[in-house]
């Protein structure tokens, strides 16, 4: 088929397998629809000028094979969009094997980005990759009735394998993004977000049978949440630059870990978001719950109000070939700069071993509390050299645990209770 190339308006259907290109516009009031269905869809969309729409819609959902029952291999949709001017709106919906991107550059303004993509089928090297690119301010057209009030970049992927990539550049305001990436019988569920300037706002939520990483980079007015569901997840979130910070992370299922994604090989941003939860800068925020075996938090917050708050759970406890598996869950805390406060509670519902929280608190109103049940449990708390409100409680349960409390300066209270057998306590007040 040949393409079909307007200047207005471009309405395109593509029954099969032919590249479809809608040419670059230059008009104000530009719109573009393209239909596809069959094999290998391809569209292009370039559009500039202002109140750009664009609309592409593929499908190559593998039919059920009736020899076998199971689905043909899939087939590849791919999706470019190229936006320039005011008011920008794409929409992208695939079905298939899935590849989309959209960039919304330096020169739009309001801009908005919804991509779909789903696959229902088992083929196992199935995969939905979504890259969305904008540049500029929020308030974005919304061509969608159904994204009522929304501005910025929604990405929904469906499927067994699923790689989400937002950059919302130097410049961009009022954009939020939002990804969901679901399906079972997952690989892998892979999700990074930058966000630069002025109030940036990051939702991740992935579901699957195993291997999701999140990261997420913010330089300014910051909020982050990300809810991980089932084994073996990991998630990073990096807040700089001042003002609201706070983060939210729920992981549930086995080796959950708050700190150390890496996604391509890289972590976001810089090596910082290898800590967990980086947070610096004015109104800290961070809170974490975990629930699983073999879970890790770590949390760094430096300046102005920090609050952290971890909360690990781990209900169940197995034997296989006679070895007990460790359900060890582990948190760790560094607050520096003023009205530091922590509360960390491990609650081991399978009384398992080896749980450990380490606190360390450097500076002003410090105030921390740990709570511990199982065996084997150590708690390290730390109130250092400029910590001056100091207080500290420690809670532990079971037999053989170990609490170190060191406060090195002005008001310092401590209170440790442990109860079980084989206990011990180390407390140290005054100068180092």
């Amino acid at each position: 088929m040949k393409p079909a190339m307007t200047t207005g308006a471009s309405m395109l259907a593509l029954a099969m397998t032919a590249p479809l290109l809608a040419a670059p516009q230059d008009m104000d009031n530009n719109q573009s629809a393209v239909v596809q269905a069959g094999t290998d869809g391809r569209a292009t969309v370039v559009q500039t000028g202002s109140e750009n729409e664009s609309k592409i819609e593929q499908d190559s959902q593998p039919a059920l094979n009736p020899t076998n029952q199971s689905n043909t291999p899939p087939v590849g949709n791919v999706a470019t969009v190229t936006q320039e001017g005011l008011k920008g709106y794409s929409s992208i919906t695939q079905t298939g094997d899935n590849t989309a991107s959209v960039n919304q550059s330096a020169a739009s303004a309001s801009m908005n980005s919804v991509i779909e993509q789903s696959y229902t089928g088992n083929n196992n090297n199935q995969t939905n990759q979504a890259t969305v690119i904008q540049r500029g301010t929020g308030a974005g057209k919304d061509a969608n009735p159904e994204s009522t009030g929304f501005t910025g970049s929604s990405i929904s992927q469906t499927g067994v394998n699923g790689y989400a990539y937002v950059v919302q550049d130097e410049g961009t305001l009022d954009a939020v993004s939002r990804i969901t990436q679901t399906g079972d019988n997952s690989r892998a569920k892979d999700a990074e977000v930058f966000q630069i300037n002025g109030t940036p706002d990051s939702e991740i939520i992935q579901g699957g049978d195993r291997g999701q990483k999140a990261e997420v980079y913010q330089d300014g007015s910051h909020t982050s949440r990300i809810e991980q569901t089932f084994r073996n997840s990991t998630a990073g979130v990096r807040q700089e630059g001042g003002e609201g910070n706070f983060s939210d992370i729920l992981q549930e299922g086995w080796f959950g870990n708050v700190g150390n994604p890496a996604i391509n090989g890289n972590p976001i941003g810089t090596g910082d978001a290898r800590i967990g939860v980086w947070q610096i800068g004015n109104d800290n925020r961070s809170e974490i719950d975990q629930d699983g075996r073999r879970i890790t938090a770590d949390v760094f917050q430096n300046g102005d109000e920090n609050e952290s708050y971890i909360d690990q759970n781990s209900p169940d406890r197995i034997n296989a070939a006679n070895n007990q598996f460790d359900n060890n869950l582990q948190a760790f805390v560094e607050q520096v700069g003023f009205s530091n406060l922590s509360r960390i509670d491990q609650d081991d519902e399978a009384n398992s071993f080896g749980n450990t929280a380490n606190v360390r608190q450097l500076g002003d109103e410090g105030e921390s509390t740990v709570t511990q049940a199982g065996n084997t449990n150590t708690a390290n708390l730390l109130q250092g050299l400029e910590s001056e409100f100091n207080i500290s409680a420690i809670t532990q349960g079971g037999s053989g645990n170990m609490a170190n409390v060191n406060q090195y300066s002005d008001d310092n209270t401590s209170s440790v209770i442990q109860n079980g057998t084989a206990g011990m306590i180390t407390v140290n007040q005054g100068a180092p």
